[in-house]
């Protein structure tokens, strides 16, 4: 879980943050490159995953851990590219959670349930 962490939340915003200098992609190209590059997992990361024989145990682990983290990632991911960024990306923390849970979190909470009570 450790490796996963370091190349999600310390290479790719790296790698993210050296194409933008290398490259100098239009602005809009730069925000967006750099807001994914602190960005949890996608959504759909977790069924890929499966699906090229990972550990689903796993793989739900890296997806839940990265949820919760992001929550402090974020913000401390763009308080530190702020250097790098035009506009002011003050992020509400509560809010930031918030979303989370009710995106991501408590529906799979709700899958995880109807799943324990009802296999089939």
């Amino acid at each position: 879980m450790a490796r996963s962490f370091l190349a999600m939340y310390i290479l790719v915003p790296l790698v993210a943050i050296a194409m933008v200098l290398v490259f100098d992609p239009p602005r809009g190209t730069e925000i967006g490159l750099l807001f994914l590059s602190i960005s949890a997992g996608a959504p759909l990361l977790l069924r890929k995953l499966i699906k090229l024989g990972g550990d689903p145990a796993f793989a739900f682990s890296i997806v839940i851990a990265t949820s919760l983290a992001a929550i402090v990632t974020v913000p401390a991911s763009l308080a530190l590219l702020q250097p790098l960024l035009s506009a002011d990306t003050e992020v509400d923390v509560m809010r930031l959670a918030m979303t989370i849970l009710k995106t991501f979190l408590l529906p799979l909470a709700a899958g995880m349930l109807f799943r324990k009570f009802s296999p089939d």
